[in-house]
């Protein structure tokens, strides 16, 4: 199996109102990797503009999804795949309503080539209740896939990684922002254990580099050594 590497990047947040740009901590990341960013975003009630993203250490910037929750008090989680550059420097978040804001920053290597955002799934339990969540995937698309998860709460608790998980980093500031990765498991799980309170979170795949077909190129690798 080959999957592609985890390399942690920087996970923090800001509170600096009114309505400013962020910065994260300075990164640097390997030529023509993979780099997903969450951004967690407290805004101005209303505000329909999402954050837009630059820095010197990635490129080819492309928005993915994202989730407006807890509306009566203005949240939401954005997530942007980049390719990295080999440089270095911060990462801009900029959005003209924004007074909070958390990111997570995780970067992904493979000696192929760049490995591939493949699949992304939400999921939030909006009870009061939570203590755990799970968000589920679709069947990976092979053995050289692994699954991920970035989970947040509105409360500044410790989020634990769950069962077979292991966490990349984690940013309590304001609220509270975790991202984590695992194996091939496509139940992707986060718990909090000091009190029962609403969780989000994005679960999702990264295989390897991609070739003509769909299928990874450590895949056809092995399916040629199979058949010789």
């Amino acid at each position: 199996m080959v999957a592609p590497t985890v390399v942690p990047k920087t996970y923090g947040g800001l509170h600096s109102p009114p309505h400013t740009d962020h910065n994260t901590a300075s990164i640097t990341t390997t030529n023509g990797s993979l780099v997903i960013i969450d951004v967690m975003t407290r805004y101005d009630i209303g505000a329909t503009v999402r954050p837009t993203i630059s820095g010197a250490a990635i490129t080819a910037v492309t928005f993915v999804t994202e989730q407006i929750f807890a509306p009566d008090v203005g949240y939401r989680i954005s997530r942007f795949k980049a390719t990295g550059t080999g440089g270095t420097g911060v990462i801009t978040i900029a959005h003209s309503d924004q007074w909070t804001c958390q990111w997570a920053v995780t970067e992904y290597t493979h000696a192929s080539g760049q490995p591939v955002l493949l699949q992304t799934v939400f999921a939030k339990d909006e009870t009061g209740s939570a203590t755990s969540l799970t968000v589920n995937l679709s069947a990976l698309r092979d053995a050289d896939s692994r699954s991920h998860g970035t989970f947040l709460i509105i409360q500044t608790e410790v989020i634990s990684p769950g069962s077979g998980f292991t966490q990349d980093g984690q940013d309590n500031t304001f609220d509270s922002i975790m991202r984590e990765h695992g194996g091939t498991a496509t139940a992707v799980n986060a718990t909090v254990s000091a009190y029962a309170i609403n969780m989000y979170g994005f679960a999702d795949e990264i295989g390897a580099p991609t070739v003509a077909g769909g299928a990874s190129v450590a895949a056809v690798a092995r399916r040629r050594q199979e058949n010789n």
